[in-house]
């Protein structure tokens, strides 16, 4: 294993000494005891372990080395899963596999890639919302404080070889409910349960025709609009892929053994049906309403001879309610504006519209709006 003189620096006699106490090994008392090392019985008691418990010993790091290697040989497991999980004792893995004829090449585009995160950036977020703000239908801010709070703690895990994994690590606190029990599971928890849940309720009832299950339950705030947007982005990231995920629950938390080794499969022949429950449920836009946004003109048009130019027509990329970029398009009046709109599209130079918001769809539109350079 690489660095694995580093790694076992990170792993103390305390941390190896729980772990095999929740693994069901006691301890085994020596007449006159050892400062050394500790003797521990497996829980089978056909077998014992020797945990140095010294870390200046000259030969700790090799001891240490040994008793990892016998821990995981007899839970048949491999020593790099049994560090990571010393490291890192308690947290679930979410894992997103991509298979297809492009993952076959043994490249992934980067362009590619990028939309997949995006995607799982998304799905996350809007099933950890539909948690801390439930039984709602529309979530018109998603970019809530307790939601952005647990996004920030994802991390990325390394990847296996040979394959196209993304591997989420969901912390979940200093928790060790064997030990010392506790109240609720921790968010990260319950945001990877109605993943895999909502995933396989929501593509069973389309497969098995019965999308009137979907559809009461949207009506009832069990699942989001925003959720099953996310479902149609990863739907249609999938076309001409095959998409899968499966969580690696962390054994400090108990979990349903019958959701253990569950794969879901992303299935795009459930696409329309989500997008269709998705779009009858969508919330009517508001009358309109003044609304400023600020960010770069990318487009600007007028009529083509000069004593006919009343408006000039912008599309300017500017950020959303999401801090996403969004295209929103504006016309000015042209005496006004006509100059200001040449040297920030020139220049490249931020500014700031504001006028009468409205969004049809995709499509944002600002009336009567006014720019100005910042």
């Amino acid at each position: 294993m690489r660095d694995i003189a580093k790694l076992i620096e990170m792993v103390t006699p305390e941390k190896v000494v729980t772990m095999l106490t929740y693994y069901g090994y006691h301890p085994h008392v020596v007449n006159g005891g050892n400062e050394h090392f500790a003797q521990y019985i497996t829980p089978d008691e056909e077998d014992a372990v020797i945990v140095p418990l010294l870390p200046g010993d000259l030969d700790y790091k090799r001891n240490m080395r040994d008793l990892l290697m016998q821990v995981a040989e007899l839970r048949e497991s491999s020593v790099e899963h049994l560090i990571t999980r010393l490291v890192n004792p308690s947290y679930d893995i979410l894992k997103w596999r991509i298979a297809g004829e492009e993952a076959d090449t043994g490249k992934v585009s980067l362009v590619s890639m990028s939309q997949n995160i995006a995607n799982i950036k998304q799905i996350l977020s809007t099933a950890c919302l539909d948690i801390v703000s439930p039984n709602q239908r529309f979530h018109r801010k998603t970019k809530i404080k307790s939601v952005n709070d647990a996004l920030a703690q994802y991390k990325f895990g390394q990847t296996e070889y040979g394959s196209f994994l993304v591997n989420i690590l969901c912390p979940l606190g200093d928790y060790n409910f064997a030990m010392f029990g506790m109240e609720e599971l921790p968010l990260l928890r319950k945001v990877n349960l109605r993943l895999l849940n909502a995933y396989n309720d929501i593509q069973n009832s389309i497969i098995h025709n019965n999308k009137n299950k979907i559809d009461e339950e949207v009506d009832a705030g069990v699942y989001s609009v925003n959720f099953l947007d996310a479902m149609t982005d990863v739907y249609k990231y999938s076309i001409g892929k095959t998409l899968s995920f499966k969580v690696d629950w962390s054994d400090r938390i108990p979990f349903d053994d019958g959701i253990k080794d569950k794969v879901i499969s992303v299935n795009t022949a459930c696409s329309a049906v989500v997008e269709e429950i998705a779009n009858k449920y969508r919330p009517k836009e508001a009358e309109t309403a003044i609304r400023s946004f600020i960010g770069k003109v990318e487009y600007l048009g007028s009529e083509a001879e000069v004593e006919n130019r009343m408006k000039i027509n912008i599309k300017a990329v500017v950020l959303g309610d999401d801090n996403q970029a969004v295209k929103i398009n504006a016309a000015l009046d042209y005496a006004l504006y006509a100059q200001i709109v040449q040297e920030a599209f020139d220049e490249g130079m931020n500014v700031k519209l504001t006028g009468e918001y409205s969004k049809s769809g995709n499509r944002h539109l600002l009336r009567n709006a006014s720019i100005e350079i910042i």
